[in-house]
C-alpha cells in the first residue's frame, strides 16, 4: 500500500483506514511508514503521501472502539523526529528550488493542521519544524 500511495485523498484515507483497522499492529506500522520515508530516493509524491498518512492517522488515533488506536500517538512521537531529518535531508536535496518550494510549503501545511487539532505540545512541534528546516543540526536519539 506505501508502495503506491500517491497524495490524493481517497488513496490516503484507504490506507488510514487500514492502518486503523489494524492497530494492534500498530509498533510495526509506526516502523514501517516510518523507514519509507528515510528513503532518499523515493519520490517526492510519495514522501508527501505518506506524511499526508501519518496525518490522517493522527487525526483519527482517537477513534472510539477502536483497541490500541490511541498508540499512534504516542508511537508516531517518537519517530517524528527522525522523520523530519529524514524529510530535511529529501528537501536539501531537491534541486529545484519551486519544487523545493512546493515540498515545503506541503510539510508546513502538516505542521498547521497538527497545530490546530493540538495533537502534540507546541514546544515539540516547534522542535519537529526546526529539524525539518535544518535549524538543528542533530537530533536526540529519544524524545523527552
Amino acid at each position: 500500500m506505501l508502495r503506491n500511495l500517491l497524495p490524493d485523498r481517497n488513496p490516503v484515507a484507504e490506507t488510514m483506514v487500514w492502518c486503523i483497522e489494524h492497530a494492534e499492529a500498530g509498533e510495526e506500522i509506526v516502523d514501517c511508514i516510518a523507514e519509507s520515508l528515510s528513503i532518499l530516493q523515493t519520490p517526492l509524491t510519495k514522501k508527501i503521501a505518506r506524511l499526508y498518512l501519518i496525518s490522517d492517522i493522527l487525526h483519527n488515533c482517537s477513534v472510539k472502539g477502536v483497541p490500541n488506536v490511541s498508540f499512534y500517538r504516542q508511537g508516531f512521537q517518537t519517530k517524528l523526529p527522525e522523520i523530519f531529518n529524514d524529510l530535511n535531508q529529501c528537501y536539501q536535496s531537491i534541486e529545484s528550488r519551486i519544487r523545493a518550494e512546493a515540498f515545503k510549503q506541503r510539510v508546513i501545511n502538516c505542521f498547521r493542521a497538527w497545530e490546530d487539532w493540538a495533537l502534540y505540545p507546541q514546544d515539540f512541534l516547534i522542535k519537529l519544524q526546526n529539524i525539518f528546516m535544518g535549524f538543528v543540526g542533530k537530533i536526540e536519539e529519544k524524545v523527552e
